[in-house]
């Protein structure tokens, strides 16, 4: 798949502006981002090769740039929404209680709560240092930053609140999944097409809609998963009560979720429910209509035939992915 291999070259570039932006300082907090960012064990040894994570977000930004005619003029910026992603992920790590991330123990569970949150801060400063050294009108574009953080926060507050609810609409977590996700996936694209100097109205729709099914197959993952694969537990986000779109979409067709979902049988039974009340195929049938809508808009995108099929691949790539 080209757009696979696409991500793989562009993951030491962005890692080697990551990795300039960041830092090399002794600094305990540091050592602890640097840790996150898998770079380093949690004793400070090095690791070769490219750090963790897809860096999906970034290959889009670069891919975007560079259909566009832009080079490699979106690095800085692709370094800043790799480290802003990350920090949400090291605060997320709190937030849910996840002790595992990426095959690793989380760094909350090394060095504290709030050390890790003290490490996040410092990834969201880098990146706002990143972008700063964007050739686009830095000025602007770190607004456009600021507002996409604000949102993802505004998104998370959400998912944190319905948590304690026993239903949430469709439209709820629609909204929910619209902030807290799509925003970096419509912002990673728009910075693309503004490296490049292009009109980036297109390419932030493009990418609202990608960042839609993204966190919805991140849903799917989050129960049906395979935990070798994902490196997440299985039946995670029902233990802590996360109103994803299976649970949402089983309340709907009047399903109704224990209080408590505990143990190993707990997780089993309620999956039964989900598999009688049709919820997968529900979520496929959702699924394929934004994959559908996405590849409406790449073919409304004025680029060159090789990029078009790379961003096609990338839309069944994101859709069907199973990590």
């Amino acid at each position: 798949m080209r757009f696979l291999e696409y991500l793989a070259d562009c993951r030491p570039l962005t890692d080697e502006e990551m990795r300039r932006v960041v830092g090399e300082d002794q600094n305990p907090v540091t050592r602890v981002a640097r840790y996150h960012l898998g770079w380093t064990e949690a004793n400070g040894t090095p690791i070769t090769g490219p750090s963790g994570g897809k860096q999906l977000r970034a290959g889009l930004l670069l891919l975007a740039c560079e259909a566009l005619g832009g080079g490699r003029a979106g690095l800085p910026a692709a370094a800043a929404i790799e480290l802003f992603h990350a920090m949400t992920l090291l605060h997320d790590d709190i937030m849910d209680r996840d002790r595992q991330r990426r095959g690793r123990p989380a760094a909350w569970t090394i060095w504290g709560e709030a050390t890790a949150i003290n490490a996040g801060d410092l990834l969201l400063t880098r990146a706002f240092a990143a972008l700063a050294e964007f050739g686009a009108d830095p000025t602007a574009s770190i607004r456009r930053m600021a507002d996409a953080c604000g949102a993802v926060i505004r998104g998370q507050q959400l998912d944190l609140q319905f948590e304690t609810r026993s239903a949430v609409s469709a439209s709820e977590y629609e909204q929910m999944i619209a902030l807290k996700t799509a925003t970096l996936f419509g912002l990673a694209l728009e910075m693309g097409a503004v490296a490049a100097g292009c009109d980036s109205d297109p390419w932030r729709r493009l990418g609202h809609q990608l960042g839609l099914a993204f966190q919805m197959r991140d849903d799917a993952l989050g129960i049906w998963g395979d935990p070798q694969v994902t490196g997440k537990p299985a039946g995670g986000d029902l233990r802590r009560g996360k109103k994803s779109l299976p649970v949402v979409l089983y309340v709907q067709a009047g399903g109704q979720i224990p209080e408590t979902v505990a143990t190993d049988e707990d997780v089993r039974t309620l999956l039964d429910r989900f598999d009688e009340a049709g919820v997968a195929s529900q979520m496929r049938e959702r699924l394929t209509g934004i994959q559908a809508h996405c590849r409406d808009l790449v073919g409304g995108l004025a680029v060159k035939k090789n990029y078009a099929q790379m961003l096609d691949e990338m839309v069944d790539l994101v859709a069907d992915r199973d990590y």
